[in-house]
């Protein structure tokens, strides 16, 4: 265990929150909404100020979290919904039919305990992703970072849902040496899409939990935020420029269903990697800032970090059979992704040619590589500064999240859903008598897609 895990729990967010989070209003859900309170502030920085206004926000537009009726399970928008917040209603819904094939699949393939583990998890993510959309929600005006403009058209659907599921997947899972390989944590809803937020981070030179901190609130922060990054590389006009391109691209990729004609995918996601990497490496091309070691070990590990999403995504797809066989390698070489490479490797090249003093197009790229892996390994804590933010960031545990509240949400959503069905049964995976301790477990199942609509409405879905 790392000595250097800290407690996330805050006394004085706790005040705030036993404040307004009332067990009148909100029953035996209190402590569910108060865990994902104190994670989301730990998690992302939040000062106690801004969690005072956003669990106001919270508490404003959300009266209560119960199953969904048959009426209401007949009248989802798509199948595959698991949950949903409605703003109208000010309540988050949860499919029983959902709910009972996590719990019988958990109970028949795992023992008790583990069983009763991954399905509290489970819940617990969906139910984090919604209250994240009821803080965001605003009844006469846009909705997180989805935007209505001036000639009406709406634009943010899916980026809103993709940085909201990113967000709770890093307060409901544990980081693990998977995720710093493949270069972002895997997500249970979404994740098709989900390697967009770390891709942007790294992008524009921000790490995905700054990124994420800004995605959370509204669309005119998350703008501001990335014309922040980028201004050291262009001027605003083209900033803005670029986060059209972005938010297109994104609402192209949720637009596709699972069983798009293969064309129509490898054209989208083509284009959302094309988007991605020619950022990076135009971003990088055109940094103003003057050469040093430290940014030069910046871009390094932008570019290798870059690299290893775009392939484990990549993979990803092919593998859960949403891109056909063999289609992978036709996305990258169609969205330019070895060019872009050369590009952002090259600019670190020159970079270094700078720094020494001399003219960077008077050698070979192999020469100034040679030249520039020497003075990394003797100035290696040097190149290091410039992504160890990135590091600590986005791929070293801060913390433990509790096990115990995974075990508390399965157990009340386990009492709620059978006051429906039998006052007297035990539910689908009682615990008597079973020890409940910490396991090690596997990434969540039964990942599900949604087409989003680029619109505003009164709901938002997982």
């Amino acid at each position: 265990m790392d000595s250097n895990l800290v407690n996330y729990y805050n006394p004085g967010l706790q005040n705030i929150l036993d404040e307004l989070i009332t067990q009148e209003k909100y029953g035996e859900f209190k402590p569910i909404l108060n865990e994902i309170m104190q994670r989301r502030a730990f998690e992302f920085d939040i000062s106690l100020e801004r969690m005072r206004e956003e669990t106001e926000r919270l508490v404003s537009n959300l009266e209560s979290i119960r199953f969904m009726t048959e009426e209401e399970i007949a009248s989802k928008t798509t199948k595959d919904t698991m949950a949903v917040f409605k703003g109208k209603e000010k309540t988050i819904l949860i499919d029983p039919e959902y709910y009972k094939k996590y719990a019988e699949y958990y109970s028949k393939h795992f023992e008790p305990q583990t069983a009763k583990f991954l399905l509290g998890r489970e819940m617990y993510a969906l139910l984090t992703h919604e209250v994240y959309h009821a803080i965001n929600f605003r009844e006469n005006g846009d909705f997180g970072l989805i935007h209505e403009y001036k000639n009406g058209r709406v634009s943010g659907s899916h980026i809103n849902e993709i940085v909201t599921e990113s967000a709770a997947t890093r307060t409901t899972m544990t980081k693990n040496d998977d995720d710093y390989q493949n270069g972002y944590m895997g997500t249970t809803g979404y994740q098709t899409t989900t390697c967009i937020t770390n891709l942007l981070a790294l992008a524009v030179g921000v790490s995905e939990k700054e990124l994420l901190k800004h995605s959370m609130y509204d669309r005119q922060e998350f703008e501001e935020f990335l014309k922040e990054a980028m201004s050291t590389s262009f001027e605003e006009y083209e900033t803005d420029e670029r986060i059209r391109e972005l938010i297109l691209a994104t609402v192209a990729i949720g637009s596709l269903e699972v069983n798009a004609d293969p064309r129509e995918k490898e054209i989208y996601y083509s284009q959302m990697y094309n988007v991605l990497f020619e950022l990076a490496a135009d971003h990088m091309l055109a940094d103003k800032r003057s050469p040093t070691r430290e940014l030069m070990g910046d871009k390094q590990f932008r570019t290798q970090k870059m690299l290893s999403i775009a392939a484990s995504s990549l993979e990803f797809l092919e593998r859960e059979g949403f891109i056909a066989p063999g289609q992978s390698v036709m996305i990258a070489e169609r969205a330019g992704l070895i060019s872009s490479v050369r590009v952002m490797q090259e600019s670190t090249l020159r970079d270094y040619a700078t720094f020494c003093g001399m003219n960077p197009y008077r050698f070979t790229l192999e020469r100034l590589d040679d030249l520039m892996t020497e003075d990394v390994r003797e100035n290696t804590e040097e190149y290091s500064d410039g992504f160890r933010k990135y590091i600590l960031d986005d791929y070293k545990q801060r913390t433990t999240w509790s096990d115990g509240v995974f075990i508390y949400t399965s157990n009340l959503l386990d009492k709620e859903i059978t006051k429906k069905v039998d006052k007297t049964s035990k539910g689908f995976l009682s615990t008597d008598g079973i020890d409940i301790s910490s396991h090690t477990i596997p990434d969540g199942l039964f990942r599900r897609e949604k087409p989003t609509n680029d619109k505003i409405n009164d709901e938002e879905v997982r």
